[in-house]
């Protein structure tokens, strides 16, 4: 019995030794373990500033790690160059899918997802047609207003209706007009900015991110207005103020900066003709992506990881750029430029602002008005100047005698054969310019005569020209004005002072009387080839 209990003791106690010993691993391995805890904790506190424990620190950690991994794609859209494209038409060689269709895709893509979503323009929306010109592009607001846009760059041809329409479509318009590089001009260009109305970017703030603007239009394009409209004003150093402002925006908390500019890629990234942008090879310091525009051209590439798109004109196309914005890291997703479809569907509330203006009356009555008939083949645009220029000759021709030729320069788009409204003509030559009638110089005329298209019905007396004697020529406004750069008249410098007389009309209009005035109001396109008579004597 005695032994029994011995037994009995010495086995507890040899239990007790060895749980005594498996908790003093325990605690060992446990105190190794607070150990490298605390290091952990220590350096996620001072990462975090408010951890005080391991588990503290780990849920701040994968807190923070949370947010910074979350990725947001944004999609971006852009309109280049629309020229108050209204109507749905197919050309031989695009299709413009008219505002109806055009700014209602623009429309449902926007409401498919609002808050990632941003539609821009690049300028030149408004200047091009009947349609909008007879509103001054009124009605192209109002339904960029319905789509909505965010943001409009300026472009060249904004100015054409003169200063003071920027400033109406601006007043009806539910988003900013960005040209950042616009600035007066005494003398020479300042510092000074054009108008505070104008700004030079803007900050979108979409799932709480915010998103940088810039709007710049392409150094020197005034040269591309008509002089008088933007006599007191410039368009210099876009570079230099793009820069300028994305680090401005950069610092006021902006995720990702777009530049959206009217001038095309090779303005930027440089070609044979333009050097490029200094900081072309670092374009990603400042720009997350860019918009381009003037042109008219298809332009999609990546340049020193930044992507540049500029999608046709006339509603024929639109451009896209998907960014994926994580934390600080932004990443361009996609980049294209998306053709217009005829499968497109018509919007309702942009139908609707459509009927408003072009069903209303009097502009119905104004664009169906019938000149005439073209035979033989379309015109191009070259054709289309010279069916301008017999138009204005014919036009003047009895009321100054002593007219030698009339002179005009490519226009905006073809004519095409068949059935000529007023709207078509207007389409193919839409600039408002007035006929200036003066003395000039025969070395300004065979100077430019190189590059615009001129006519004479007086082949026996003027098939040549001497270089220093002066004749009496029909020109449009935009070449009797034109100025370089430096504001100095680069066209017809001998014809200062030399104005006959300013005739308030416009080459549309002539053309249409000029059509509508022939033998069955039918014209033919061989009748005004480069070759045919009476044109071009002086190339």
């Amino acid at each position: 019995m005695n032994l029994k209990k011995l037994s009995i003791t010495l086995l507890l106690g040899t239990l007790l030794l060895t749980s005594c010993s498996l908790v003093s691993s325990i605690q060992t391995k446990t105190s190794q373990e607070d150990s490298s805890s605390s290091y952990i904790e220590e350096r996620s506190s001072s990462q975090s500033e408010n951890s005080s424990s391991t588990s503290q620190s780990e849920e701040s950690k994968s807190s923070s790690g949370s947010k910074e991994e979350e990725t947001k794609l944004f999609n971006f859209y852009c309109v280049n160059d629309f020229h108050g494209s209204i109507l749905e038409k197919a050309n031989a060689t695009y299709y413009e899918a008219g505002i109806k269709k055009y700014f209602g895709e623009l429309k449902r893509l926007k409401e498919k997802d609002p808050e990632h979503t941003i539609i821009l323009s690049a300028g030149d929306m408004w200047q091009g047609s009947l349609e909008s010109n007879y509103y001054y592009g009124k009605d192209v607001t109002e339904a960029m207003n319905e789509v909505p846009f965010d943001a409009m760059t300026l472009g060249n041809h904004e100015f054409d209706y003169g200063q003071q329409y920027i400033f109406e479509n601006l007043e009806l318009a539910n988003f900013p007009f960005l040209a950042g590089n616009i600035v007066k001009w005494k003398n020479g260009p300042t510092e000074e900015k054009w108008d505070e109305r104008i700004l030079s970017s803007t900050i979108i703030e979409k799932d709480e991110t915010k998103i940088g603007i810039i709007g710049m239009i392409g150094d020197g394009q005034t040269t591309s207005i008509v002089s008088p409209n933007v006599e007191d004003i410039t368009f210099t150093n876009a570079e230099k103020y793009a820069i300028q402002e994305s680090k401005s925006l950069k610092k006021q908390g902006c995720s990702a900066v777009m530049l959206v500019i009217h001038a095309p890629n090779s303005t930027i990234t440089g070609d044979s003709k333009n050097k490029g942008w200094s900081i072309r090879y670092k374009l990603k310091d400042y720009f997350d992506g860019i918009f381009t525009g003037h042109t008219h051209q298809i332009e999609e590439e990546q340049y020193s990881n930044v992507p540049l798109v500029q999608a046709g004109a006339n509603g024929s196309a639109y451009s896209y750029i998907q960014l994926s914005i994580k934390g600080s890291e932004v990443e361009c997703s996609d980049y294209k430029a998306v053709s217009s479809s005829k499968s497109w569907e018509e919007e309702a509330s942009i139908a609707s602002i459509y009927n408003k203006y072009i069903n209303e009356e009097s502009f119905i009555a104004k664009a169906s008005e019938v000149a005439g008939t073209l035979n033989g083949g379309n015109l191009d645009k070259n054709g289309v100047a010279r069916l301008g220029c017999k138009a204005i000759y014919d036009a003047y021709k009895e009321k100054y005698p002593s007219l030698v030729l009339s002179m005009e320069n490519s226009q905006r788009s073809n004519l095409n054969k068949g059935r000529i409204t007023y709207s078509d003509i207007y389409k193919a030559t839409p600039f408002m310019n007035n006929i200036i009638i003066a003395n000039v110089k025969g070395s300004d005329i065979l100077n430019e005569a190189a590059y615009a298209q001129t006519y004479t019905e007086d082949i026996d007396n003027y098939s040549s020209l001497e270089s220093n004697k002066f004749y009496t020529i029909a020109v449009i406004d935009y070449l009797y004005y034109h100025q370089d750069t430096n504001k100095n008249y680069n066209y017809f410098p001998s014809a200062k002072n030399q104005i006959i007389e300013i005739e308030n009309t416009h080459p549309y209009q002539l053309t249409f009387d000029y059509i509508k005035n022939q033998k069955n109001s039918t014209i033919n396109s061989s009748s005004f080839s480069a070759n045919a008579k009476g044109f071009n004597l002086y190339k």
